[in-house]
């Protein structure tokens, strides 16, 4: 009796130790909506072995995009030298890497250590971050390799021209849009931009009232 609960104690163990090598790579799951733009933090975790450098490779859903100068290190680089940087490698897919040019490590053994800004536009219809290919090199250029993590990005049920996001498109959005027009902060102001280009103005009203007329 007491060798097989010696036994299951070793098989938990060592189960609870595969599961925690699994995870030195995490990002957490969270919803967008369309119109949204919203930051990833992808967390790196690691125990005795000094860090240096990272790399990954992200795959986009449709209707999501990577907003690259928005994209930023976290505290956890702690010199100027060290530099973050996004290519596109193939339609949809762009390479994140970091580099320090004098080996500085990153500070801290778990935590936030990237941080990705994507937007979903108009027809964003739902889909999955994809996280691959993700390799670490410490202090003596050792290479160590992690399993891929996946965030799921699941469709928010707040539909496109819905401001304050209480799940109807109606004149209430509406005024948000012209208040933030004519200079009338609001809690939404990320929201307002209905059209897209990156300006609020009329456009925006006129194209969110064309929306609640189509839906009447």
């Amino acid at each position: 009796m007491v060798r097989r609960i010696a036994f299951l104690v070793f098989i938990a163990t060592f189960c609870v130790w595969m599961g925690a090598s699994a995870k030195n790579v995490t990002v957490e799951s969270f919803s967008i909506a369309p119109g949204e733009t919203k930051l990833v933090a992808v967390n790196f975790s690691n125990t005795k072995t000094i860090h240096v450098a990272f790399q990954a490779d992200l795959e986009l859903p449709a209707g999501l995009k990577i907003n690259v100068d928005k994209c930023f290190l976290s505290e956890r680089f702690t010199n100027q030298e060290q530099e973050l940087h996004i290519g596109e490698i193939e339609d949809g897919v762009y390479r994140i890497l970091t580099s320090s040019y004098d080996l500085t490590p990153f500070t801290g053994n778990s935590g936030a250590l990237i941080y990705i800004s994507v937007t979903a536009d108009k027809d964003y219809n739902g889909g999955a971050l994809s996280f691959s290919n993700m390799i670490s090199v410490d202090t003596s250029c050792k290479q160590y390799s992690f399993d891929d993590e996946k965030a799921t990005v699941p469709l928010s049920p707040y539909p496109w021209g819905d401001v304050n996001m209480d799940g109807m498109v109606n004149l209430s959005d509406l005024m948000l849009v012209v208040n933030q027009v004519v200079g009338r902060q609001t809690s939404y102001a990320e929201r307002v931009d209905i059209n897209g280009d990156n300006a609020v103005n009329i456009s925006d009203v006129a194209t969110l009232t064309s929306i609640i007329v189509s839906r009447q």
